[in-house]
């Protein structure tokens, strides 16, 4: 049997005398519980987007265009070998490194 499903909603099934309860994945931000970066290669003097994943609590990738566009932030302590703006990183020089952290609110 196949069910469309609303997102977000409780069900409770039972299979072979057994009852399950499940919630269907949702796609907001009261669901995000992790940010997953998924590329780590930039080239020198050029901006890329910061590219990444936005998690529900069982790894699901959730990530869907109202989140994305107003809930993150991104930030480098080594601010003298990047620059992040607008979700995108800027390096400087070749061979620079940078530990980039991403805020979800």
């Amino acid at each position: 049997m196949y069910s469309s499903f609303v997102r977000g909603a409780t069900y409770y099934v039972e299979i072979a005398g057994k009852q399950f309860k499940f919630e269907a994945a949702g796609k907001t931000a009261k669901y995000v519980t992790a940010l997953e970066f998924t590329s780590n290669i930039v080239l020198v003097n050029t901006n890329a987007k910061i590219k990444y994943k936005l998690l529900n609590a069982v790894g699901n990738d959730i990530t869907e265009p109202p989140l994305v566009v107003s809930s993150i932030d991104f930030d480098t302590k080594d601010a003298e070998a990047v620059f992040i703006t607008e979700s995108k990183i800027y390096f400087y020089n070749v061979g620079e490194k940078a530990n980039v952290i991403g805020s979800f609110s």
